[in-house]
């Protein structure tokens, strides 16, 4: 459980965490609980590049809206993997695991 949990907030320590989470996952435990975490954190990078793309060449309000939306995520996901649970994000998180499904199994 201890090293479910630690991965699990590794996995929302930038993109290298989030890769590290995976391939240790992969090789030792096959958590179901980090996979989750892992594919969440993608779909919060998934987002953050979007909020540059839009930044570079559109609107900066509207990257300025989608950066915090993000960082509030991001902070919403760092505490359910401090509290060891596995707390689905708000209208996308369901999504992020359809989309990413395929990461750890």
């Amino acid at each position: 459980m201890e090293n479910e949990k630690t991965l699990g907030i590794v996995a929302y320590c930038t993109f290298v965490g989030t890769i590290l989470a995976y391939y240790f996952n992969k090789d030792k435990m096959q958590s179901e609980y980090v996979n989750f975490h892992v594919r969440q954190m993608l779909g919060l990078i998934i987002m953050q590049i979007s909020s540059n793309v839009i930044d570079t060449y559109f609107n900066n309000y509207v990257s300025l809206g989608l950066l915090i939306l993000t960082s509030v995520c991001w902070v919403i996901c760092l505490i359910g993997a401090i509290q060891y649970k596995k707390q689905v994000l708000p209208f996308l998180g369901s999504y992020f695991q359809k989309w990413f499904y395929t990461i750890g199994n």
